[in-house]
């Protein structure tokens, strides 16, 4: 393979994870020139599948998305660990509540994707589900949550 196929190979596979992190400003032909995360336009049903407990339906809008990378060739979003990547999600529910949602996901043989969920009645509750690591502090930035210790 050639360096300039190996070049179209690594931009297309950037473009994919990059759509796939939800960031797909400025690409030619975007319809969403400059904005930032895509909210569901209309409050829709939805299924979080969780693994060892039910799953979790309801009736909402995403308000929050973020991912890492598997990969450390495409810089700050890199997991730490090849091969496996996150996604967090938060909806915000018709009836005022927070879904969480955070999917470990490997292409590792004989390893599967792992699935959490939770219903949460505040903020607090939702920042004690995600914690506060790196990925989650991009999440809280994306739905507008403030996750600070103020000191006097």
């Amino acid at each position: 393979m050639s360096f300039c196929d190996t070049t179209k190979v690594l931009t297309l596979s950037l473009c994919v994870l990059l759509y796939s992190c939800g960031i797909t400003r400025n690409w030619p032909g975007s319809d969403n020139r400059g904005e930032g995360l895509d909210k569901m336009s209309d409050k829709e049903k939805i299924v979080i599948r969780r693994d060892n407990a039910p799953d979790i339906s309801f009736v909402g809008e995403r308000i929050g998305y973020a991912c890492s990378s598997d990969s450390d060739t495409v810089g700050s979003c890199y997991s730490g660990s090849v091969g496996r990547w996150a996604e967090l999600e938060l909806y915000d529910t018709s009836a005022g509540s927070y879904v969480c949602s955070e999917i470990s996901h490997t292409s590792w043989l004989g390893e599967r994707d792992k699935f959490r969920g939770a219903v949460c009645a505040d903020t607090a509750g939702v920042i004690e589900f995600f914690g506060h690591r790196w990925l989650a502090k991009e999440l809280y930035d994306n739905a507008g949550i403030e996750d600070v210790e103020t000191v006097d």
